[in-house]
């Protein structure tokens, strides 16, 4: 299966748990493919509200159903007030998928964005993250100026944009494509042909 995502998605994040029960339960691999969900957003972030300007959100009730989902299947959700840029994230978790650490990364970060509100843009957030996962083994610094891995995250925005994916997550069997966090059950589905969306 191929996952179309992005750090700083909510129903990326939500969508990841019911995935990772999927995967306990079929034992499929899946590819992640980095999208730009917001890629123009500057390195201190930026308000939700100017954001979401000229819009029609509703922020506050947005977060709190967000919040609600979120904690129901056992998630860490604090209501944010800005988002962040994600692009450094995705160097990084480029360089940790030929590791084999690309999911732990991922949840790490999620959690730092999501349960704890911190800008998963600064180097020194990412490097903490890293240590988490195996202390002074990955250099933050070092993969978000790799050229390869940089090459590698505009590549997957160019296969995003080649294939019309308009929003994430977006879920990827075959021919075959679903839109939006989805069940574990429906995941499922998805693999075994009956249940699908044509883009």
């Amino acid at each position: 299966m191929t996952v179309y995502t992005d750090f700083i998605c909510p129903w990326c994040y939500i969508g990841a748990a019911y995935l990772t029960t999927a995967q306990e339960t079929a034992g499929f691999k899946v590819r992640y493919v980095m999208y730009p969900l917001h890629p123009d957003t500057p390195a201190d972030g930026i308000p939700l509200e100017q954001l979401f300007s000229g819009r029609a959100v509703a922020i506050a009730r947005q977060q709190a159903d967000l919040r609600e989902r979120a904690l129901k299947i056992g998630l860490e959700y604090k209501v944010r007030t800005h988002s962040y840029n994600s692009r450094r994230a995705q160097i990084i978790a480029k360089g940790l998928a030929e590791d084999g650490a690309f999911e732990t990364f991922q949840a790490a970060v999620f959690r730092a964005y999501f349960g704890k509100g911190e800008n998963i843009y600064r180097i020194d957030v990412l490097q903490s993250l890293l240590n988490d996962i195996s202390p002074n083994q990955w250099s933050a610094e070092r993969m978000i100026h790799d050229s390869e891995l940089e090459a590698a995250v505009d590549q997957d925005w160019h296969v995003a944009q080649k294939r019309v994916i308009q929003s994430v997550p977006t879920y990827q069997f075959k021919n075959r494509y679903c839109v939006g966090a989805q069940t574990s059950d429906s995941l499922l589905r998805l693999l075994n042909d009956s249940y699908s969306k044509n883009l």
